[in-house]
């Protein structure tokens, strides 16, 4: 299988936290021997959609964010080059934390919050919304 590496010349903005080693992306085109050209680094996952804007940069970002941002900024939407393994976040707690009266709204608050967006996701896919330009 071939690759199209254009995806690692073209100048990108890049979500990166100090003190950390790497982000997704950036283990996963790693694993297959590939590096971005990074030339700006942000911190925030929300500032890559604005960091874009009037130059030739591109960034990686989860759908849903690129989506928002669309609304607001005048960003293309483009499928990169190579299909990204599906990012899942999880939460985590120390069992004796089970039944904290806080915690335990919180995971209720989550699990509502993911449906919603799930149930957002397959209307927007049976309405054909969904998806970016195809090159």
């Amino acid at each position: 299988m071939r690759i199209d590496t254009t995806i690692t010349t073209l100048p990108h903005v890049a979500v990166k936290r100090p003190g950390q080693s790497s982000m997704f992306e950036e283990w996963f085109l790693r694993e297959l021997s590939m590096t971005r050209n990074i030339q700006v680094a942000a911190y925030s996952h929300t500032a890559p959609c604005r960091l874009i804007v009037g130059t030739d940069r591109i960034a990686t970002v989860h759908r849903r964010l690129a989506e928002a941002a669309r609304q607001h900024l005048p960003i293309r939407i483009i499928e990169p080059p190579l299909q990204f393994p599906r990012f899942q976040q999880v939460m985590q707690w120390h069992q004796y934390r089970e039944t904290d009266p806080g915690l335990m709204w919180l995971r209720t608050k989550l699990r509502q919050a993911a449906q919603t967006l799930r149930e957002e996701m397959n209307w927007m896919s049976r309405s054909g919304l969904s998806g970016g330009e195809k090159k």
